[in-house]
């Protein structure tokens, strides 16, 4: 799979370095070989840098990286018996963006993507007093925690739409993103300890991958600022 994203990567420049020659021969499309911005965003999943790059009035493409975290951490008691539960979810990817502008007259544009992804997600479940059922008295490490990691794909397209140039008219612009990402259906992986080890079973991962199944897509919208490193 990373295979094939190297080969996206170098058809994307590749791409690039074409529609530069071609577009530049052509006095009827406006281009300017100092159209050239970078871009921070941020929003859901997490924050983006990029380095975009417009080939011509339709056409303009972006290669960035998004990074996003979320902690989660609360107690659930019952009866008295304390419970901490844990979650981990980091999000990094590459991203290799191409933009099409239907009408040249205006920002609106649709957007096709590949993403590379190194996401990992996590929640550990930990007893954190004695338990007791009947007449016996469990402790914390009788009992033993639970940590569930969630998997899903490296490779994943992206398809969005969107608003404002890739590089802005002026030294300054706006742009907003909303997409989804295909990760694919996520895997679960159990490793448990103590009273929960029977629950790590094939049953129960098989459980918990087939209602989670429907799970594939990411939801993302970023607002970005862009600058423009030359102006014309």
């Amino acid at each position: 799979m990373k295979s094939l994203f190297i080969f996206f990567t170098l058809y994307f420049f590749v791409t690039i370095s074409n529609a530069s020659n071609l577009v530049s021969q052509d006095d009827s499309i406006k281009f300017d070989r100092k159209n050239l911005a970078i871009s921070v965003g941020a929003g859901f999943p997490g924050y983006s840098l990029s380095i975009n790059y417009q080939l011509n009035n339709k056409f303009s493409a972006r290669i960035g990286y998004l990074y996003g975290f979320y902690d989660p951490y609360y107690y659930t008691s019952f009866k008295g018996n304390y419970t901490e539960v844990k979650g981990s979810f980091r999000v990094n990817m590459i991203n290799l963006f191409l933009d099409y502008f239907p009408n040249t007259k205006s920002n609106f544009r649709v957007t096709l993507g590949l993403a590379n992804s190194y996401n990992e997600y996590a929640v550990t479940v930990t007893p954190l007093t004695n338990q007791t059922y009947g007449y016996i008295t469990y402790t914390p490490d009788d009992i033993g925690k639970i940590k569930t990691e969630i998997q899903v794909n490296n490779i994943m397209p992206y398809l969005g739409i969107g608003l404002g140039k890739a590089v802005p008219t002026n030294r300054l612009g706006l742009g907003l993103d909303i997409g989804f990402y295909y990760q694919g259906s996520p895997k679960f992986n159990f490793q448990s300890e103590g009273s929960f080890k029977p629950s790590d079973n094939e049953k129960n991962t098989n459980l918990f991958n087939n209602t989670f199944s429907n799970w594939f897509l990411i939801p993302s919208i970023n607002f970005q600022v862009k600058y423009k490193i030359l102006p014309k």
